[in-house]
């Protein structure tokens, strides 16, 4: 009976009819054909965001760019859009890109290892079996490490928007509005980028913009004006349709549902925060992590999780600049991420990738 009562559970959760209907809904958009070689592809699709709840429309104004590696190497490109920060949504391209010279312009450079661009890849999320309360085995969804990086980093752009309108409204405060205050108060982007800009990328832009409160009908509309050939993958396609209706789910159900979506909640909650809330949890999560955990090599492997699963360090270790991501690269097996101290002896960085593949391979 209690199978049966979840089985109808997760039926009534995700209704195939309903889910096909978002389907069509993207495909109306986009996933048209890649335009016929050679071909210039010159052109990134910005998806602009605007703050929830704010009846200032000049407030928090900026957004994602969905382009290629091409867009991340055009330094000019990126400045001209006033691109705060890269996102690489591929398994490599780092020898490649100007890493150096993004960081020199001010560009802060991130990346998130997406391994695959296949139909069942679980770039949003992933099904898996746990414990519930009682001790049985339960379906759940986890959210993959993907969203939560392009989440929190959506997230840091938000709070620097906010921080420079709010300094912007102190200067106008004080001085009579000029041509010069004017154009600095340009609102800041993000870039998310893969290899040709099509689906991984996408992907991430418009679940990461979905998960923040933007309608999945407007990001399609921002994607279709510039590049309608995005988000070809059909299993990409799906998994947004799901994560649409998980969220919306959340927002209606609540509780009832919350255990099977536990990471999607965390989430959802901070993503959905106000700019100021945002800096201020931030600032409270990292003071909480450098009092509550011990800085050992083994936990640049962890992964950070729902409130309810200790949450790691080295995420927020990233955002205070203690560590850096970078990838390594196995040959003839996989590309993966790893975060290592800045600052640390060859034998330590050696210690740190050994353990990092000994804990994610055997």
């Amino acid at each position: 009976m209690a199978a049966d009562m979840m089985a109808a559970d997760h039926h009534h959760l995700f209704n195939e009819q309903d889910l096909e209907s978002r389907i069509e809904l993207i495909r109306k958009h986009v996933a048209r054909p890649i335009p016929t070689q050679p071909w210039d592809d010159n052109i990134p699709a910005l998806i602009p965001f605007h703050e929830p709840n704010d009846p200032d429309i000049s407030r928090g104004v900026g957004g994602i760019i969905i382009g290629s590696a091409r867009h991340a190497s055009n330094i000019s490109l990126l400045q001209s859009m006033n691109v705060a920060a890269v996102l690489n949504c591929a398994s490599g391209g780092i020898a490649r890109l100007p890493v150096d010279e993004l960081k020199d312009c001010g560009i802060r450079y991130a990346f998130t290892n997406c391994r695959r661009d296949s139909y069942d890849y679980p770039i949003l999320h992933e099904k898996k079996k746990v414990a519930n309360e009682n001790g049985a085995s339960e379906e759940s969804y986890i959210c993959s490490q993907h969203l939560e990086v392009a989440s929190e980093l959506f997230c840091d752009i938000r709070c620097q928007n906010n921080n420079n309108s709010n300094a912007q409204q102190q200067r106008t405060a004080k001085q009579d509005t000029s041509a010069e205050t004017t154009t600095t108060n340009r609102p800041c982007n993000i870039l998310f980028f893969c290899v040709a800009g099509q689906n991984r990328s996408a992907a991430l832009a418009v679940a990461t913009m979905i998960l923040h409160g933007k309608p999945l009908e407007e990001c399609l509309k921002h994607c279709a004006e510039k590049r309608p050939f995005v988000l070809e993958n059909i299993g990409f396609q799906r998994q947004i349709v799901e994560l649409e209706t998980i969220l919306h789910n959340l927002k209606t159900k609540g509780s009832a549902i919350r255990n099977q979506f536990q990471s999607h909640w965390s989430l959802f909650e901070q993503a959905n925060k106000s700019s100021k809330a945002l800096q201020q949890a931030k600032r409270i999560r990292i003071a909480e992590d450098e009092n509550g955990f011990a800085t050992k090599l083994t936990s640049i492997t962890d992964r950070p999780v729902s409130k309810h699963v200790p949450r790691s360090k080295s995420e927020y270790d990233v955002l205070a600049g203690t560590k850096v991501e970078i990838e390594l690269l196995i040959p003839g097996l996989c590309t993966m991420e790893v975060r290592i101290p800045r600052e640390c002896t060859i034998p330590e960085l050696k210690q740190c990738l050994i353990q990092h593949a000994n804990d994610n391979l055997l």
